[in-house]
């Protein structure tokens, strides 16, 4: 199982050029974090987190899906849930990273020209769901594309992808709507929990990428990164003073 190494900015998915106005609506709330203006109920966000593994465990990737460009024997997990901005280990795929290249691409055999990354898409538990919907069960997937495919390329090439404005917002039709909805820690805390259930898996097949590349590549959404957020105002400072 190999680590994924491109470095980049950002683990959510901003697929496209018309996200750039969120993204920077985002960073403006960053620097409001940084300048302590933010409210003192702290937030989270319902969505699809992107992963990669590091020394036999699972990381935040540090650059969207678009961007990131995994190796030959790589490993990626998807996982819906309610994540803080800051994220911690509990938010991963609940599936073992150092099973999961075997249970999925180990019946798998290799083909020139092309790569196999092994896939972990986990829905969630039912605590995390949107209202009226539940969450399927964890499923591996090996992603066989080629070697210049991105984290987005496999992960369409095994799952049924929905964006909205550049974003990444459901796989394999979950949840239906919304996308990186707003949570209220406060509205968390007060919430009956819910042990996660054990992971069984599905197991998926090997599928070739499909279709055109995302047309922009990956920004960062809502981290808690002040100096992006300021970069962006000295930047947007910088090309104000240099209109004539």
């Amino acid at each position: 199982m190999k680590s994924n190494s491109t470095p980049g900015r950002g683990r959510w998915a901003v697929l496209g050029p018309r996200a750039r106005s969120a993204a920077g609506c985002l960073l403006v709330a960053s620097a409001a974090m940084v300048a302590g203006t933010v409210p003192a109920q702290a937030a989270s966000y319902r969505y699809w987190s992107y992963w990669w593994t590091a020394d036999g465990a699972w990381t935040f990737a540090t650059a969207g899906p678009s961007s990131s460009v995994p190796g030959d024997g790589s490993v990626e997990g998807w996982h819906f849930g309610v994540t803080s901005v800051a994220g911690t280990a509990t938010d991963a795929p609940r599936v073992d990273p150092l099973d999961a290249f075997a249970g999925a691409c180990g019946s798998v055999a290799p083909a020139p020209g092309t790569k196999r990354v092994a896939l972990v898409i986990d829905p969630g538990v039912p605590a995390d769901a949107p209202d009226g919907q539940l969450p399927g069960e964890p499923r591996l997937a090996c992603a066989q594309v080629p070697m210049e495919a991105t984290g987005y390329q496999a992960l369409r090439s095994v799952a049924a992808v929905r964006t909205e404005d550049g974003l990444l917002c459901g796989i394999d039709g979950y949840p239906l709507t919304g996308c990186a909805d707003v949570v209220a820690d406060q509205a968390r805390a007060t919430a009956p929990p819910a042990p996660d259930p054990p992971a069984t898996l599905d197991q998926g097949t090997a599928s070739q990428a499909s279709g055109p590349p995302p047309s922009s590549s990956v920004g960062p959404m809502p981290l808690i990164l002040g100096g992006l957020a300021i970069g962006a105002m000295l930047g947007f400072i910088w090309r104000r003073r240099r209109s004539p």
